[in-house]
């Protein structure tokens, strides 16, 4: 019954008890009661109910703003009432869009998930290693990675990127890079050492 007093709008309170009168036939006295809501209470937010919403001019106009940019949240609804000249405070707005359900969700961060994916880019090319991670043979099967280290205090600051070449004949890192940031010449410039390496191979690396 707490959870009722703190959790409901006023109009969803005043339409609960009305609905538990209807159907077990009893008095307001004996719902109020059950509910540990006092009579002062009732009638209070009876009152208000019967109050002219002297906020339905600015509800009006956030929900045409809503009705034509339904990704708005309540921060851009904010700047385009100021573009139409009316200052209104941003708690006000909000407990506006809260109270007629106009919240936006599209980038709530409980919905919404990070993704660098923009679809294929380039040419793909066949998995020619297809998880046969052994080999006979030195340049054969190499493999590479670029890993985060975090040093001093550990913040964005003081960090450096790792970028090795290892061969899978032997688990050896035959070339390597550390850098301040992960760019294109992070891992070109190992590469390249690589292209150096396997020069003259009787087998394709």
């Amino acid at each position: 019954m707490e959870g009722l007093r703190r959790r409901r709008r006023p109009e969803v309170i005043i339409k609960i008890i009305d609905e538990l009168r209807l159907k077990y036939h009893t008095t307001k006295t004996l719902i109020l009661k059950a509910l540990r809501i006092s009579r002062s209470t009732y009638y209070y937010i009876r009152s208000i109910q019967n109050k002219p919403d002297k906020y339905a001019e600015i509800t009006k106009i956030i929900k045409d703003i809503k009705d034509k940019n339904k990704s708005y949240g309540y921060r851009r609804v904010c700047l385009e009432l100021t573009n139409r000249g009316y200052r209104v405070n941003h708690k006000l707005v909000l407990r506006i869009m809260k109270k007629n359900n106009l919240l936006s969700s599209s980038y709530s961060r409980k919905t919404r998930k990070y993704n660098s994916y923009r679809g294929q880019v380039g040419k793909l090319k066949s998995n020619q290693l297809n998880r046969r991670f052994n080999t006979d043979r030195p340049y054969q099967k190499l493999c590479t990675d670029i890993s985060e280290f975090r040093y001093g205090n550990c913040d964005i600051n003081h960090r450096v990127y790792l970028s090795p070449i290892m061969d899978l004949f032997s688990g050896e890192i035959i070339s390597y890079n550390i850098s301040s940031h992960p760019n294109m010449n992070c891992v070109m410039k190992p590469l390249k050492e690589v292209i150096q390496l396997v020069k003259g191979l009787p087998y394709r690396t």
